[in-house]
């Protein structure tokens, strides 16, 4: 039981946190110019990779203990590669369904809130802890601009904004301003894993750069993987402690 609990409570910050490492090694002046796409999507796919993984042990785990649901998922898998928002939420959806029924009381809004003073805390905390992260390494200079549009924006990570909601009539991990962010992530990702840029020679489009406020590049994808990482985390810890009380 719970073979994957090492793994699955690992934060996928540790990725970002390696390639800052290795950023520092690379100079800052135009030298480094073919360096950085290569750097900030590798570390893009290994990030989104790790947490497509680490959902689809989510599941086995889960699965090992709910034969009904291990029936039920590997008999007609329906969470594709756990790499869209859909696929995203029907998993936390179970998380929360399989915490329900070790403590028919739990409240994810009270629990997340108990974590973090406020539920929406999460999201500031994690906005802070990638701009160190980016600020103590040599990407902060990779699309400067990008960047420092990026470290400014108070508005997108601020802290007053719905998050993780459980009901039956609306159950959602982010809210509709971060999951704007996550639908762009999702293109890029796949642009990124199946070569697209390769063809596509029309991306972005006019329609899109003529967009306010641009929240589509690296610096704003990796916070919001790093939240969404954070939440699962702390669901699954609840889990795996229920489970363990539960004498299984």
């Amino acid at each position: 039981m719970l073979e994957n609990k090492s793994f699955i409570l690992s934060s996928i910050q540790e990725i970002l946190k390696e390639s800052a490492d290795i950023s520092r090694l690379n100079c800052n002046g135009i030298e480094a110019y073919p360096m950085q796409d290569y750097i900030l999507q590798s570390t893009f796919l290994k990030m989104t990779g790790y947490s497509e993984q680490k959902l689809k042990c989510i599941c086995w785990d889960i699965a090992s203990i709910d034969y009904t649901f291990r029936y039920q998922v590997y008999q007609n898998w329906s969470f594709g590669e756990c790499s869209n928002l859909s696929d995203k939420t029907k998993i936390y959806k179970k998380i929360v369904e399989t915490i329900k029924e070790y403590d028919n009381s739990f409240n994810v809004e009270s629990y997340i809130r108990d974590l973090y003073d406020e539920p929406q805390k999460i999201i500031k905390k994690n906005f802070e802890d990638c701009k160190n992260i980016l600020k103590s390494s040599s990407m902060k200079f990779f699309y400067e601009r990008d960047f420092n549009n990026f470290v400014k924006d108070d508005e997108t990570f601020k802290s007053d904004q719905e998050l993780c909601k459980f009901s039956k009539k609306n159950t959602f991990i982010l809210n509709d301003n971060l999951k704007e962010i996550y639908e762009e992530l999702y293109k890029q990702r796949n642009r990124c894993a199946h070569n697209l840029k390769s063809y596509q020679q029309n991306l972005p489009k006019i329609t899109f750069l003529l967009k306010k406020k641009d929240t589509s590049n690296y610096f704003y994808y990796f916070t919001v993987l790093i939240l969404m990482d954070e939440i699962f985390i702390r669901l699954y810890e609840k889990l795996s402690n229920l489970i363990i009380e539960n004498n299984w």
